[in-house]
């Protein structure tokens, strides 16, 4: 018995090390697979836990259409995109340009596709527009609950903003054979006892994904001790691995942990469905509101390493992303027994480079 335990464990690091192995050759080669745009970061919610608020940012040097255009069209003709999968579109609220399905069309002559993670406002208002999002190559829409409806609602400060996010959720699915639903919940300490009760109400919706988001320490969210700790993290991992089994008998919604770093190689492949790593300025390209160019739409501004009014994206994206492609171990990371498997989650990282958090840290301290 112990001998075939040693085989498993020696076979199981082989295709670790095969895993990182292709993973740094790709990263190498850093070909372009998908574009984060912030469409914008007007909204028309005030979520007291928001990553990317409209607060401090100049929202007067967005993007005009015409600027919009010529970025995405310098993209198209001058980038190599024979692996690329799609673009996806975040905020503030997307659907607060009103160019929004102008731009749309111009990524379908481009035979790109396109997913929008949105609010719901317009959605909810404008149903009838569906379809001319289908009709744009959209191919998903992400939407928000937070837990239950009392909690919800004054998370999002707004009255009725659970019932209209469930019940566009039921309308979005009506088009489940060509349209993707994700259904997203920010966990934070004040929702993590209550994620049994959403998962019932998440199966009863039946959306095509449930994906869980533990909170960061920015925005709105900053300094609220809203984060979650070891035991936190450990009934989240344990909840998501319960229900990710039942999908795997086919008795579950999809369930699963978003990007938020690096968990050790027992948990990767088991919480989602994948491995993760960390693909900022490696395969991901990011436009900001104002043009600015970074690796990811979630990381901090300090990171950014160009701008499309000034500068040429081809260039940045092959001269100026290094930073992202070749990054050095912190302190933190020397001693790390999955230093050689963990890619370095920029989104966790401040203004001067440090590491904010390291969830496998988190995970594995006071063992």
């Amino acid at each position: 018995m112990k001998k075939i335990e040693q085989e498993i464990k020696f076979h199981k690091e082989k295709l670790w090390a095969y895993w990182r192995k292709n993973l740094g050759e790709k990263f190498a080669k850093h070909p372009l697979e998908i574009i984060q745009w912030e469409a914008t970061r007007r909204c028309d919610l005030q979520c007291k836990h928001c990553g990317s608020p409209r607060e401090n940012v100049n929202l007067q040097s967005e993007l005009s259409t015409k600027e919009v255009i010529s970025a995405f069209t310098q993209i198209k003709n001058g980038i190599d995109l024979s692996g690329f999968k799609f673009i996806t579109i975040t905020g503030g609220e997307p659907f607060l340009r009103a160019d929004l399905f102008k731009v749309l069309a111009l990524f379908k002559s481009f035979g790109w596709i396109t997913t929008i993670q949105t609010n719901g406002n317009f959605l909810a208002q404008n149903p009838e527009r569906i379809p001319e999002l289908l009709n744009l190559g959209v191919a998903g829409i992400g939407l928000d609950l937070d837990g239950a409806e009392e909690l919800h609602d004054d998370l999002r400060c707004r009255l009725g903003h659970w019932r209209q996010t469930r019940e566009l959720v039921k309308k979005l699915l009506k088009y489940s054979d060509v349209l993707h639903t994700t259904v997203t919940t920010v966990v934070s300490k004040q929702n993590i006892s209550s994620l049994p009760n959403l998962w019932k109400e998440i199966e009863i919706l039946d959306s095509h994904r449930w994906r869980l988001l533990p909170i960061e320490n920015i925005g709105r969210a900053k300094n609220k001790n809203l984060a979650l700790d070891r035991a936190d993290y450990l009934n989240l991992l344990s909840f998501v691995t319960e229900k990710r089994l039942l999908k795997l008998n086919e008795q579950s919604v999809q369930t699963e942990l978003g990007c938020v770093g690096w968990f050790g190689k027992n948990l990767e492949g088991a919480i989602r469905p994948y491995v993760w790593s960390c693909i900022a300025g490696r395969t991901c390209l990011g436009i900001m509101y104002d043009g600015g160019i970074s690796a990811c739409a979630h990381i901090d501004r300090a990171f950014l390493q160009g701008n499309v009014r000034k500068d040429n994206i081809y260039d940045v994206w092959e001269n100026s992303f290094e930073i992202f492609r070749d990054r050095p171990k912190q302190k933190i990371c020397l001693c790390c027994p999955e230093k050689d498997f963990c890619t370095l989650s920029m989104h966790k990282l401040d203004a001067f480079g440090r590491i904010r958090e390291c969830v496998f840290n988190n995970l594995t301290e006071g063992r």
